[in-house]
């Protein structure tokens, strides 16, 4: 996933400039359980430009369309600089780039003179800074920034991404609002959720759609709003930076709302052509025997009874969680709309994505679980924002249909002296309840019974008191536990006999020069009829692989012969000469229905003749006594 800071900085405060730098919260973040892989910079560099006060402005002595200027940049310090630019006056604030910096084309300031007048830095316009084609004159700085500030501080010159790694079972850090809860857990703040309500009109959204869930197990809650009189067209630019800035590409205004609500509460959504939605009604249901449907990306899927559709009163519209169909699809003639915000069973999502191999933005999403209890507000604010970025009025209030709510922990006891013991802290009940309460997990006490412990809707990992003791370790800080040694005394360790005579048998045939060999154990079917196996030996029963790697190999061994033999052949056939080969493994025999196999293990050698001259092996032994030689 990727995050833009500047657009995190809107949910939550960042803690620089001032507190710590960009690499410091990085590693934080990532200490904290979040891996940060990349930091992407875009724009132009401008670290090394400080704002400038003009307190004087003077005509050049040797040329009429210079000037020259006596520029306070902070610390008691005063340039004189000289400039050409038309608009420069006295008390601007200005854009200065002292001797030494370098410009975004890669020009490095030096000191000069021009004109016979010293000139010791430079008056910069936007050009010249990166940040637009105004040539004409020097970029003057809104209000009345101090001199020496960073002109970073004072000009937005561009974003950092970080492209964070995210763990299969955290979910709920697939948003802005999951990433602006964790920089409150480890820096304290307030969170600035934008507004979700919209403004509705008088006409309400059942009188447009009706849903209905079928597939109860699949889709616990479903959520449709509808906005009318939309119309379709491009995202305005800021909308379009943002999802860019995510990894996402601007398809039109209406998909883009629901994209941008996405990344903002990690809540994925989608919107039909209400025109399309034959009969008016929303049906969540498995896929029938045989059905088809024409996804979004052009291409015709066949359907398997375990997928989760939503279908219309005839026919499936959408694959569930992964990609709407292109029947429905907003097109420049949709003017309705009708949003989608649900809750599906992770399993369900994950066995369709991974069967169809089409993992999208949303599967990744609903694969790791959403928050329940966000899911209405997901799609409020998607209706909020077609409705601004798109025209149109939302239908008064949500069309509802609930399934079966899926399992949730309820309160879970953790007692703080186990805390310790694991963790090897010396934490007091208090300070174990309030660094949980960073991570929203409301905790109850009473004397010294265990602390009761309730984690929020949106964190379906915590279920054992060690997943709270893992939160209280990551809150804490990894690096703030002391490295200690065990206390407990070591006790030797016995290998066990069976460990000790394969150890023994391998040594020994190393020692006899074999080369050991490690390969698949499966097997061909007519490798029973090439060994001239007789019909009623046991190793003719083989153990059938349900789901074999390799087609043609889709049985268990039951003896090591034939992928020793099939070794040998490889390397014979690539001039491979005087093999001795070793392999040791298990074998597997089938038995009666209902039974496990009889698995033994087996050790078994392969030795053949060089077929040149060996200067250091006599050729009158024959191979078989060289055999038995290593085999006794």
């Amino acid at each position: 996933m990727r995050v833009s800071l500047r657009w995190l900085a809107e949910w939550i405060e960042l803690p620089w400039p001032g507190k710590v730098s960009l690499e410091e919260f990085c590693e934080r973040l990532t200490i904290g359980g979040l891996e940060i892989e990349d930091v992407i910079t875009t724009g132009p560099d401008l670290s090394g430009f400080r704002v400038g006060h003009v307190l004087a402005r003077e005509p050049h002595p040797n040329a009429d369309r210079l000037t020259v200027c006596r520029v306070d940049v902070g610390g008691g310090e005063t340039l004189e600089v000289v400039c050409g630019a038309p608009n420069v006056a006295a008390g601007q604030r200005v854009a200065v780039a002292p001797v030494g910096t370098t410009l975004p084309d890669g020009t490095t300031i030096k000191r000069s003179t021009i004109r016979g007048v010293a000139s010791n830095g430079m008056i910069c316009s936007a050009r010249e800074l990166g940040l637009g084609e105004d040539a004409a004159g020097i970029l003057v700085l809104p209000g009345e920034p101090a001199p020496g500030t960073p002109l970073t501080d004072v000009v937005p010159s561009g974003d950092s991404v970080l492209d964070v790694k995210v763990t299969p079972n955290r979910g709920d850090w697939l948003s802005m609002l999951g990433m602006a809860r964790e920089v409150r857990t480890h820096y304290g703040g307030s969170l600035h959720v934008p507004p979700t309500t919209p403004a509705e009109s008088s006409e309400h959204g059942s009188r447009h759609v009706r849903v209905a869930i079928e597939d109860a197990a699949g889709c616990p809650r479903y959520v449709a709003r509808v906005v009318r009189g939309v119309s379709v067209g491009s995202s305005p630019a800021w909308v379009v930076a943002r999802l860019e800035a995510a990894g996402l590409r601007s398809i039109n205004n209406v998909v883009d709302a629901t994209n941008l609500a996405m990344l903002e509460l990690g809540q994925p959504l989608h919107a039909f052509d209400l025109a399309h939605v034959r009969g008016g009604e929303i049906r969540v249901r498995a896929a029938r025997p045989g059905e088809r449907l024409a996804t979004l990306d052009g291409e015709e899927r066949a359907l398997a009874p375990d997928d989760l559709l939503i279908a219309d009163a005839e026919r499936a519209l959408a694959v569930a969680g992964v990609m709407g169909g292109r029947e429905s699809e907003m097109t420049p003639r949709t003017t309705d709309v009708l949003i989608e915000s649900a809750q599906f069973h992770p399993s369900r999502i994950r066995r369709t994505a991974r069967r169809l191999g089409l993992h999208t933005d949303a599967s990744y999403r609903f694969e790791r679980g959403v928050d329940p209890e966000g899911v209405g507000r997901a799609a409020d604010r998607a209706a909020r924002l077609v409705a601004e970025l798109a025209g149109g009025s939302v239908c008064r209030g949500a069309v509802e249909a609930k399934g079966h709510a899926l399992p949730r922990p309820g309160a879970i006891a953790l007692r703080p002296e186990r805390v310790n013991r694991l963790l090897g802290t010396s934490l007091t009940p208090r300070e174990v309840a309030e660094l949980l309460a960073r991570v929203d997990v409301a905790v109850e006490s009473a004397g010294d019974a265990p602390l009761r412990c309730r984690p929020p809707s949106w964190r379906a990992d915590l279920e054992l008191p060690e997943d709270l003791v893992e939160e209280v370790a990551r809150v804490y800080g990894y690096d703030r536990i002391p490295a200690t040694l065990p206390g407990a005394p070591m006790a030797g360790a016995d290998v066990p006999p069976a460990r000790s005579l394969r150890e023994a048998v391998r040594d020994a045939l190393r020692g006899a020069g074999l080369v050991e060999l490690m390969t698949f154990p499966a097997v061909r079917a007519g490798d029973a009829d090439a060994l001239r196996l007789p019909p009623d030996d046991p190793r003719r029963r083989l153990v059938r692989i349900v789901n074999p790697v390799q087609a043609d190999e889709a049985s268990l061994r039951s003896t090591l012969v034939p992928t020793l033999l099939r070794a040998a052949q490889l390397n014979l056939a690539r001039q491979g000469d005087g093999l001795r080969l070793f392999e040791m493994g298990a074998t597997f025999v089938a038995r009666g229905a209902g039974e496990l196999p009889l698995e033994a293990e087996q050790a078994a050698a392969l030795w053949s003749e060089p077929r040149g001259a060996s200067l250091w092996e006599p050729r009158d032994v024959p191979v078989f006594f060289r055999a038995k030689g290593a085999a006794e």
